[in-house]
């Protein structure tokens, strides 16, 4: 890119584009004047003598339509003069030399006001009490008093007031004397038109590395590449708000075309090197973390009711029972039901857990604490259970008839008249025993809060048993609690 500019700068040299001449800067006060500024006196081919300034007293001052304002500083690379109306400056209460409205700046080719607000000064027969007007004592005399207001429409003056004087200020605050801002002063820009393209693109390479500084010492880990970004992107942003002529408007467009597929180049990088395998490895680890958690848990809990617990299998004894998860008994909100046998006749109900991504060992704890416990007759047997890093599984009895949800109900939802009314009873009584027993016949108080025909099965005899405790909770004995 620097080779490239330079480059340029050699065949606009061998055109014979001469630029102005740019004497040693002048000082006044401490503040440096420098292209396109001079100070009066200076030689004649020093600076653009439409921003002539003065020096009186160590002070710089600026004339601009007709009055006199006082430099405060100059920002060069934002192309910005900070002034004062001269006026404020002869005591602590003063009056400006002009009323600066803002239809007074658009006459002006050489300057243009930026970030202004602007303030009335009024005079008022009588005192106001509203935020927007604030009271300038030592201006104010017996039934006179000047106020500080913010807006410049006259038809927003009160009635007792009248028109003194307009200021712009650049900053404005409820919480500041509003009089001490016109001390503050006002932003002026000026264009750049005169200058040549060698110094406009000395202009946009010092600003983009002034740019690159000031994001690289934010100190943070990752400083260096919005440096990196925005020092890249502030060259074309700089160079289009230049005007120049034709030919180095191609010049404009090919740069800039370049800083966007440099700029696209390193985004792509970055995608690629840094924030994909950063991702990844985020991902991964939260994954891991879970997992780990889960599994740390399930075994805490397992260690601590070894003596409540049925038989423990393994995953690879998991997959002989179940032949490889060959038949499908039916499928729900935490798991699989997989048809299984662990011996010769002897059949059970296989529920894998850990393939689900819901479950995070809560549902298996709940199942094995509660039916784990359990021996009754309308209440579904839990044979053994499966707890091997994230593979987790909880073997019933096996249940010939499958559901009560299949015998009462058709596919589309509509009653099936499979039963008698006497069997019916009968199923009904079965598992109100069995709900009975889990609240009142246990050593400890079950509530299975899942109670529907889902979730009873029916053994060769059509005798019922609650299944499926993944929603169940233990309380003590004799705990009096109400549920909605």
């Amino acid at each position: 890119m620097i080779l490239f500019l330079l480059f340029l700068n050699v065949i606009t040299s061998a055109r014979g584009r001469s630029d102005q001449q740019i004497c040693s800067n002048s000082t006044c006060g401490g503040l440096k004047i420098r292209y396109p500024f001079r100070l009066k006196g200076d030689p004649p081919n020093c600076g653009d003598h439409n921003y002539e300034l003065t020096c009186s007293s160590n002070k710089t001052f600026l004339l601009f339509q007709s009055s006199e304002y006082f430099v405060k500083q100059i920002f060069y690379y934002l192309r910005v003069i900070q002034v004062v109306d001269a006026g404020l400056l002869r005591n602590s209460c003063s009056l400006p030399l002009k009323s600066f409205s803002p239809n007074s700046i658009l006459g002006s080719e050489y300057y243009r006001l930026i970030y202004g607000s602007f303030f009335c000064l009024v005079n008022c027969s009588r005192k106001i009490k509203h935020f927007d007007y604030q009271l300038v004592p030592c201006l104010s005399k017996n039934d006179s008093y000047v106020y500080a207001s913010f807006g410049y429409f006259v038809s927003n003056l009160a009635p007792s007031c009248s028109f003194l004087y307009m200021l712009p200020t650049s900053t404005y605050s409820n919480q500041l004397d509003l009089f001490q801002t016109y001390r503050e002063g006002f932003l002026l820009q000026w264009p750049v038109d005169g200058l040549s393209a060698f110094q406009i693109i000395k202009h946009c390479l010092r600003d983009s590395a002034w740019t690159f500084d000031y994001y690289f010492r934010r100190n943070n880990t990752f400083s260096l590449i919005p440096a990196i970004f925005f020092a890249e992107t502030s060259i074309p942003v700089c160079l289009i708000e230049f005007y120049v002529n034709r030919l180095f408007g191609l010049t404009i467009a090919v740069i800039i075309v370049i800083e966007i597929v440099l700029n696209i180049t390193v985004l792509a990088v970055l995608g690629r090197f840094v924030f994909a395998p950063l991702i990844l490895c985020i991902f991964l680890a939260h994954k891991f973390w879970r997992n780990w958690a889960s599994t740390d848990a399930v075994e805490k809990f397992l260690q601590a009711h070894q003596s409540l617990t049925p038989t423990r299998y393994a995953y690879s004894e998991i997959i002989a029972i179940t032949r490889h998860f060959k038949e499908q008994l039916g499928k729900g909100g935490f798991g699989s039901v997989y048809k299984g046998e662990v011996a010769i006749g002897n059949f059970v109900a296989v529920k894998m857990l850990g393939s689900n991504p819901k479950c995070n060992g809560d549902e298996f704890i709940s199942e094995v604490s509660t039916i784990g416990r359990i021996r009754h007759v309308n209440v579904v047997r839990l044979v053994g259970y499966c707890s091997e890093r994230s593979k987790r599984a909880v073997i019933y009895e096996y249940m010939q008839n499958g559901s009560l949800d299949k015998h009462i109900f058709s596919s589309d939802g509509t009653p099936k008249h499979c039963f008698t009314w006497e069997k019916l009873k009968e199923i009904a009584i079965g598992v109100a025993r069995g709900i009975h027993y889990l609240h009142h016949g246990c050593d400890m108080t079950i509530l299975h809060f899942d109670i529907k025909p889902q979730n009873i099965l029916l053994d060769e005899n059509f005798t019922p048993k609650v299944s499926d405790f993944g929603l169940a909770k233990l309380l003590p004995k004799g705990t009096q609690r109400s549920f909605s």
